[in-house]
């Protein structure tokens, strides 16, 4: 069976709030969710120099289902997106492996224990 995922909106604004640091060094992605197969997720680049340093990147979270703080709930998933050879992608590729609803939300790291306010949670749906 194909399954195609079907976008409700082609383009999600995501917004990212800071928890640490301060200043314009620290604003945080704008991810726009686009859907194809896979999904790709895509955002902006933070400005805030750690993230794009050796020990920075960013965590995609998604879930089957709708979702506060990843913490709270063991099956949702993450991916993390690290910098590697002087850069730090803005982009991840995702298989969906079933239909329905499937929510996101980025969060910027600028090492293992910095990191910044979650995005907005976006939703999107997968069809047959």
């Amino acid at each position: 069976m194909n399954r195609k995922p079907v976008i409700l909106s082609v383009l999600f604004l995501m917004s990212l709030l800071t928890a640490c640091g301060s200043g314009s060094d620290n604003d945080d992605p704008e991810p726009a969710i686009t859907i194809q197969e896979p999904v790709t997720v895509q955002w902006e680049a933070s400005r805030h120099s750690a993230v794009n340093g050796p020990e920075g990147g960013y965590t995609v979270f998604y879930h089957d289902a709708t979702f506060d703080q990843p913490d709270d709930d063991p099956d949702i998933r993450q991916v993390r997106v690290d910098h590697a050879d002087g850069r730090t992608p803005t982009s991840v590729e995702i298989e969906i492996t079933s239909t329905g609803n499937w929510y996101f939300r980025v969060q910027s790291r600028w090492n293992d224990t910095g990191k910044s306010e979650l995005s907005e949670l976006k939703q999107i749906t997968v069809t047959e």
